[in-house]
């Protein structure tokens, strides 16, 4: 497939979702805060920061797509840690328990066209072990990810229990949408 679209993404992993999935990809910068209204419902502030991160955007000669994924568990959003402390502390919370992973989408075609999407997904941990964790701390990457880990890295692997909706929509796009929206923007 030829699909060129242009991604305002740092992440490695929306990266190679889309590549896989037969996208064209040209990456452009969408730098930013990613401040939200105090009082908005957690599940909405994934679209919210994915529309905002758009408004920051230039218009191309492509669809340009912008994301944002968050970690909801269950009355609170869990970032990117900053610290081997706070990955820990992310990771025992999460550790038994299920949560939500939420991903708010963004694409604007070059007419000026605007849709904007979310996708959720229920994960479930089983109870953590301290040997997982640490070996995670030590040979993947918690930091650049929301709720500090990857589904797709070894704590995923071997701690994760169960998964009710997207498993793409956990790496930080739901493909099957952005597809369909993309279609929709032509």
């Amino acid at each position: 497939m030829n699909l060129p679209i242009a991604l305002a993404s740092n992440s490695p992993r929306r990266l190679q979702l889309l590549e896989g999935a037969g996208f064209i990809v040209t990456r452009i910068s969408s730098e930013g805060d990613e401040d939200f209204p105090e009082d908005m419902p957690l599940a909405e502030v994934a679209p919210f920061l994915a529309c905002k991160k758009m408004e920051r955007v230039e218009e191309q000669e492509l669809i340009t797509l912008t994301a944002d994924t968050t970690v909801v568990f269950p009355d609170e959003i869990l970032n990117k840690p900053g610290s081997a402390e706070e990955a820990v502390r992310m990771l025992k919370k999460l550790s038994g328990r299920s949560h939500k992973v939420v991903t708010g989408v963004c694409m604007r075609n070059p007419a000026g066209q605007i849709v904007s999407f979310s996708d959720t997904t229920e994960v479930w941990f089983r109870e953590l072990d301290e040997a997982l964790i640490n070996y995670y701390l030590k040979h993947g990457n918690p930091y650049d990810k929301a709720g500090g880990y990857g589904i797709q890295e070894s704590i995923g692997y071997l701690g994760i229990e169960k998964v009710n909706g997207c498993f793409y929509n956990v790496m930080g796009l739901p493909l099957r949408l952005v597809y369909e929206n993309y279609l929709k923007l032509l």
